[in-house]
């Protein structure tokens, strides 16, 4: 049985430890431990909190990651980049894209900005067009990090509009094209001229 099941006295760390171990598959499963742990009066912890996040970006649950958010800033918890991206992949999946970097832009002065992240917004950005501000947050990620990996490029090297463009920054970044992504980007220069 599970942990939080048990006779003992039960804590956050008992609750927090048992989520762990028996992570839910589903946002409903999660959420019952929560209301568990609530019903105890214990007060969830973020790494908690987190977990149940990352089942809402799987799912597409941007309503009820938005929720859990506000329901941890009134418990006084403090939310990390982890809380964050989880938020923003699941507006992402919901296709909620402008949503999703509405949210980024307003936090991303104060967030640690890490690759999971980047790639999301920048996809996001790749999904409405706007390659110009996907390159921007490649960018600025470089400035505050560290060189960005190529697949920060991929959904951007899909598109042959901004082709040019996307080389252009990987090169400045000292990303080097290998075969397999000159053939992409050749497949995709030969699939636009066919349509022009």
């Amino acid at each position: 049985k599970m942990m939080v099941e048990a006779k003992t006295k039960r804590n956050k760390y008992s609750y927090t430890a048992a989520f762990k171990a028996n992570v839910p598959q589903d946002f409903e499963g999660g959420l019952s431990m929560l209301e568990a742990m609530q019903r105890e009066g214990i007060t969830p912890d973020m790494v908690t909190i987190n977990s149940l996040l990352g089942l809402c970006a799987k799912s597409g649950l941007w309503r009820e990651s938005i929720g859990l958010l506000e329901s941890s800033q009134r418990s006084q918890l403090s939310p990390d980049t982890f809380t964050y991206t989880s938020i923003i992949s699941a507006m992402h999946r919901a296709g909620e894209w402008d949503r999703a970097l509405t949210l980024f832009d307003s936090l991303s002065r104060e967030l640690k900005v890490n690759h999971p992240l980047v790639t999301v917004v920048t996809e996001a950005s790749n999904r409405i067009h706007q390659w110009a501000r996907a390159l921007d947050y490649i960018d600025n990620f470089a400035e505050k990090q560290w060189r960005p990996q190529i697949s920060l490029y991929h959904p951007l090297l899909e598109s042959s509009i901004v082709l040019q463009d996307v080389v252009k920054n990987m090169q400045k970044h000292g990303i080097r094209m290998d075969a397999q992504r000159v053939v992409m980007v050749l497949n995709n220069i030969h699939v636009v001229s066919q349509w022009q």
